[in-house]
């Protein structure tokens, strides 16, 4: 299948939309991430394990960061689905 490169396509509004959300939920993952490791670094002197999103911890300085995750990381699943199935589609 050739792409004709002299006439553009047309990207759909709501895939524009899913595009500025996923990138706003990584720099807030990134962001979380980066606050929460580098305060678990600072209190245990150890770097968290790979599933410190899903675990729950008993201080409040940490629980803050990891929540922050937590709730961003199912919209950026549903934007990155909703962004990769209108590409296909166009």
């Amino acid at each position: 299948m050739r792409i004709d490169l002299r006439q553009p396509q047309r990207v759909p509004q709501y895939a524009m939309l899913a595009l500025a959300v996923l990138t706003v939920t990584s720099v807030a993952m990134l962001v979380s991430g980066r606050r929460f490791a580098r305060r678990f670094y600072s209190k245990t002197g150890t770097m968290p394990a790979w599933n410190w999103m899903f675990r729950r911890t008993t201080d409040s300085d940490l629980e803050g960061p990891r929540r922050t995750a937590l709730v961003t990381l199912p919209i950026f699943v549903i934007s990155l689905l909703t962004y990769l199935f209108a590409q296909q589609q166009v």
